[in-house]
């Protein structure tokens, strides 16, 4: 059974990295080691969120206000006004935001079939 953190760690915050990969990468010119060191990450893993292998799995690029959040990311790392702790800040953000307004509650149905989340406000509520 996976518990809301779980879900929001495997699908949420990688595509919501994804995001600010590809971003980094195709609208501001950036190598993608570049931007692995400024996520924190290796320049194969930022290679699959640009190349859509990793992060692909939950539809965030619709949602405005992590759109907002992610812009907003972008334009500091890019611009050099952010840094590692920044950017732990800019995903914890925005993973909360998408968990609080209950924006996984789809995908968490489709993968617990057998739970009875219709009525789950339990990423609402948690602190």
């Amino acid at each position: 059974m996976l518990v809301p953190d779980e879900l929001s760690a495997k699908t949420v915050i990688p595509t919501i990295r994804a995001m600010v990969a590809k971003r980094l990468v195709k609208d501001h010119g950036l190598t993608q080691q570049t931007v692995a060191d400024m996520l924190g990450l290796t320049q194969a893993a930022v290679s699959n969120y640009v190349r859509l292998k990793r992060g692909s799995e939950f539809p965030l690029e619709e949602i405005k206000e992590v759109n907002r959040m992610v812009d907003g990311m972008v334009l500091q790392l890019a611009g050099g006004k952010a840094g590692p702790l920044d950017v732990l800040v800019g995903l914890t953000e925005a993973g909360g935001y998408v968990k609080t307004h209950l924006l996984m509650c789809g995908v968490h149905k489709e993968l617990e079939p057998t739970l009875d989340l219709e009525n789950c406000v339990i990423c609402a509520t948690a602190l």
